[in-house]
């Protein structure tokens, strides 16, 4: 994999930088920030076995939503220039809904 092309020339990279490979990822909202890890799935058809994690990644609301808007976007214009649309699997999709329920469900409990 060649490193991608930045759009600034401000960036630099920190000691320990590396480029991961990822194909799963979990994800942890503690109320102020969100903790994302990145890894690969120990079963790339049966996300549910786990995964050997890569690196974490916390962020704060505004990096989030950023983040957000800057994938939508980019998955929108990998949809349109394919004719694909990215497909989500219902065992992949099932996860993520019990992901935000709980993350709510501990949200009032607090």
């Amino acid at each position: 994999m060649s490193e991608p092309y930045l759009a600034t020339t401000q960036n630099t990279h920190a000691i320990d930088f590396r480029f991961v490979y990822c194909n799963a990822f979990a994800m942890q909202f503690s109320g102020a920030d969100l903790c994302v890890r990145f890894g690969v799935a120990h079963d790339a058809a049966d996300h549910n076995k786990g995964m050997q994690e890569q690196v974490a990644v916390f962020m704060t609301p505004p990096a989030m939503k950023t983040l957000y808007i800057s994938l939508k976007s980019i998955i929108e214009h990998v949809e349109k220039i394919s004719g694909v649309e990215i497909q989500v699997s219902p065992a992949t999709a099932e996860i993520l809904k019990k992901m935000i329920k709980e993350s709510e469900e501990k949200q009032k409990s607090t």
